[in-house]
């Protein structure tokens, strides 16, 4: 990943040249093949990267972009998906595809669609261009998320950044805690921070959510959203579940091979279930194809741990590992037990590199033990499944049971319930009224205040 940052002063002010090497100071902390600074005439407008080289196109590439011709610039964290589809739409030659960066891609969709382009382009990505013509600045973030960028506006000034320190420091910035987003912290007990998307630990510091955009021009900032994941279309009607699983298989392929495109290795955080489980499958006769093998790194306990677990979960998943690798094939096994290291030991490594807090501090020590290991392997790319959960293997249990019990297939119900109240020791009975809450909510709020009223006193 690229750290990219820009400024724009409204009042076309020039930037100063301490402002601009503070920021690059604070980006030369991460990882990069190279590092650049672009500004425009007159210095009221800057972008800034810090640039990792990932895709085999991305090797040698001088960011920040100028594009001459249509007076745009550009500084992008950006790795895209669907780049045949975008050749085939904006009618780039053959010639020119092998060797056309993603970034210099962004800037084609731009001159095509404007602002309207995020909505044409799939991968990850944060990027922000200079619209010289236009005197516009203009960014945007991936549809899910898998990138950051931060904003801020202050004394005339409008300055965004894939990380939050660099705008710490900006000239006249008074550091302050966002104490609604503490609270919210605190009080939310799931992965979720806050409710609002756009709120920082830092006030006056916003994240710029998935899916949007921002745009400044004249001394006036618009946010807007560009795409959600909502269905589209008419459902998909086949003859048959092999057609179904057919179809899922091969838009499954896609996805996976998508994100295989790097010069370098390409690894995978792998577990015992299924989620990881059907990536690394996905990905392994794709990168034989190319000469590689996929790298798998998996955390075990380490030798001298005593599983004092319930019989309904699995401490040590590494039979179903091994079991993956020795039926997918193409695959090079590293089992990682990291005895030496605990979820304190990591701590301030990764509050540093959160720049907040963060809930779940005990997967710290592992994860970040993976990533080192998988740099030394000299991996560009590595997959895993944490989105699973919602595609994959399961997804909120009684969410489903409640679209059960809303379509009544009682049967079908009956029997997931079963299973469901065996594998997790839960009685049915405390389980029907949450499902049932979840299936008739606008019923169970009539109920609950029907009951209330006609309480005694």
């Amino acid at each position: 990943m690229s750290a990219i940052a820009g400024i724009f002063s409204y009042n076309k002010e020039a930037i100063s040249s301490d402002s601009l090497d503070k920021m690059m100071q604070h980006l030369q902390k991460y990882p990069a093949d190279s590092a650049g600074l672009w500004q425009g005439q007159g210095s009221y407008v800057s972008l800034l990267c810090h640039a990792q080289w990932v895709t085999p196109e991305s090797v040698g590439e001088s960011m920040p972009v100028y594009d001459s011709d249509h007076k745009i610039a550009i500084t992008a964290d950006v790795i895209i998906d669907n780049r045949e589809e975008l050749f085939e739409r904006l009618h780039i030659g053959q010639a020119y595809r092998k060797r056309m960066t993603d970034a210099e891609l962004l800037i084609r969709a731009y001159v095509k669609w404007g602002q309207d382009s995020p909505q044409y382009i799939l991968g990850d990505y944060a990027y922000v261009l200079w619209d010289e013509n236009k005197g516009l600045l203009f960014g945007a973030r991936d549809l899910l998320g898998n990138r950051t960028l931060y904003y801020m506006e202050h004394q005339g000034r409008f300055a965004c950044c894939t990380v939050v320190q660099p705008l710490l420091d900006l000239p006249g910035y008074k550091t302050e805690l966002n104490e609604s987003w503490l609270a919210e912290f605190l009080a939310i007990p799931i992965i979720l921070d806050t409710v609002d998307a756009k709120a920082t630990v830092y006030k006056d510091i916003y994240l710029l959510p998935p899916a949007h955009t921002f745009t400044v021009s004249q001394g006036t900032l618009r946010v807007r959203q560009f795409g959600s994941l909502q269905p589209c279309g008419s459902p998909l009607k086949l003859k048959s579940n092999m057609e179904y699983e057919e179809a899922f298989r091969e838009v499954f392929q896609q996805a996976v091979s998508s994100k295989l495109r790097t010069f370098r290795q390409v690894g995978a955080s792998l577990s015992g279930g299924l989620d990881s489980g059907a990536v690394v499958s996905f990905a392994s006769e794709p990168l034989r194809q190319a000469g590689k093998q996929l790298l798998a790194f998996s955390y075990i306990p380490p030798s001298d741990f005593v599983d004092w677990t319930s019989r309904r979960m699995m401490a040590n998943e590494t039979p179903y590992i091994q079991a993956i690798a020795n039926h997918v094939g193409n695959i090079k096994t590293n089992y990682l037990d990291f005895p030496e290291r605990s979820s304190f030991d990591d701590v301030d490594d990764i509050l540093d590199l959160m720049e907040a807090p963060y809930k779940f501090i005990e997967n710290s020590f592992w994860i970040k033990g993976i990533l080192e290991h998988a740099q030394k392997s000299d991996v560009g790319v590595l997959l895993n499944g944490s989105r699973g959960n919602y595609t994959i293997s399961w997804g909120p249990a009684y969410d489903y049971y409640g679209q059960l019990l809303r379509k009544f297939k009682w049967n079908r119900l009956h029997n997931e319930l079963k299973y469901y109240s065996r594998q997790h020791q839960v009685r049915r009975s405390r389980s029907l009224p949450i499902i049932a809450k979840l299936a008739f909510p606008f019923l169970s709020r009539f109920l609950s205040l029907l009951a209330n009223r006609i309480s005694p006193g």
